[in-house]
């Protein structure tokens, strides 16, 4: 198996630059696209040609394949060439917004967008397998966490352009379509032109790999079921479910949630208060690094004091909407989407990195990567739904109070079984 024992890396910092460079445009830019229904949803809304929950059910669809085929995406950019899947995701996906900006039917629009995230299976595999395997040794760490920004800057891009493009909201998935082949085309000039920096070495992971497996071997007779029971994962599964409903799905349905309460909020104006939301979820990030594991050490315990606070913020959502200025309803939501923000490295990455000693750590990233999918999937449908069968967002901000109180009912609990868990050496 040659493929698994050599890797292709870059000889010097300034190719594993740009190679960096290059990530970060395209992976920016392809999460710039797949966010264009939600950036668009207030818009087309308006006009009447869909409604709340026909656009939820769409974005949803995006996100049931795309978390399913994440898995072989990872599985084939191991065995082939994973820059030609980024170039494959890029074209696919803008032939895609193409045809939607042509047809706008309902029908068409849902293929569409699920076959727009059947070609994206392997972009974010790719991305991450370039960047730990090509990139120079001394660059990965950095490069790493410099990637982990492109998904939220191609989001807030993504609501940018909606904002400025307004009304006339098809043009949106014309500028994806046309931008999505510009950036393919700079892909493989950029990749083609790397190719003398780079060099084929025996992959250093392999000996790791090596020691991961006899760990693995010695930790085999321990079921994973076993684990989970230990440390509570059952639990954790429904905080990482609720969490992501709060932190993608407020993020989607602010705008529409602004238009449908304020008759002097606009369809762009709400798309570009909706920024201010979408960046307070980078900051999120910032306080959750900032506080772990400096003074908190239990992911639970930082878990349940975001969505304790969490609490009262959609209380006053609830008593205050409609009643006092948007821009105080804009500042809480965004207080809430920062804390739910804040709690996506506990449930996505912390928290699966316990598992690692017992050789778990994959199966309990997949497993929490596919709850916190499932609630993107659930925002985008219960929320949207709730808001149209009841003519207004009151009972789905109630909603809001009882997942958050349920939450945090249910993170309290797993507090001294987590740290139990991560305690037992």
């Amino acid at each position: 198996m040659k493929g698994k024992m050599e890797t292709r890396v870059l000889n010097n910092r300034r190719a594993g630059i740009l190679l960096l460079c290059a990530l970060v445009a395209s992976y920016a830019f392809i999460c710039l696209t797949k966010n264009c229904f939600s950036s668009a949803m207030v818009f087309i809304v308006a006009e009447g040609l869909l409604t709340k929950v026909q656009t939820g059910f769409i974005t949803s669809s995006f996100y049931i394949f795309y978390a399913i085929l994440q898995i072989v995406g990872g599985a084939l950019t191991d065995r082939w060439h994973p820059e030609r899947f980024i170039t494959v995701g890029l074209l696919g996906a803008g032939l895609c917004n193409l045809v939607i900006y042509f047809n706008q039917n309902y029908i068409v629009m849902l293929v569409m967008w699920s076959l727009n995230a059947v070609v994206q299976f392997a972009v974010w595999p790719a991305t991450f397998k370039l960047i730990s395997t090509m990139t120079p040794p001394d660059m990965r760490t950095n490069s790493l966490f410099i990637i982990t920004f492109a998904n939220p800057c191609g989001q807030v891009m993504s609501y940018v352009v909606a904002a400025i493009i307004g009304e006339v909201w098809r043009v949106n998935f014309l500028f994806c379509a046309i931008g999505l082949g510009v950036v393919a085309l700079l892909w493989e000039i950029c990749f083609r032109s790397l190719k003398p920096s780079m060099e084929i070495t025996v992959d250093a992971g392999c000996l790791t790999k090596r020691l991961e497996k006899q760990k693995r071997e010695e930790t085999s007779d321990i079921s994973f079921l076993r684990v989970a029971l230990r440390s509570g994962i059952i639990i954790i599964c429904a905080l990482a479910f609720i969490r992501c409903l709060f932190d993608l799905g407020i993020k989607a349905l602010t705008p529409t949630i602004l238009y449908d309460s304020y008759a002097s909020v606009s369809p762009t104006l709400a798309t570009a208060l909706n920024i201010i939301v979408l960046l307070s979820g980078i900051l999120g990030t910032v306080i959750a690094k900032t506080i772990y594991p400096r003074f908190i050490q239990n992911e639970l315990v930082a878990l349940s004091i975001f969505f304790g606070i969490s609490i009262p913020l959609s209380l006053l959502v609830l008593f205050l909407l409609g009643k006092v200025s948007y821009i105080f309803i804009v500042v809480l939501i965004a207080l809430i989407v920062m804390f739910m923000g804040g709690g996506t490295i506990f449930t996505t990455t912390y928290i699966a990195s316990r598992y690692t000693r017992y050789g778990k750590g994959g199966t309990a990233a997949g497993i929490l990567n596919c709850l916190s999918s499932l609630g993107v999937v659930a925002s985008n449908v219960v929320f949207p739904a709730i808001a149209d069968a009841t003519g207004g967002w009151t009972v789905t901000v109630s909603v809001w109070v009882v997942l958050m109180a349920v939450a945090l009912f249910l993170s309290l609990i797993c507090v001294p079984i987590w740290g139990k868990f991560i305690k037992n050496k």
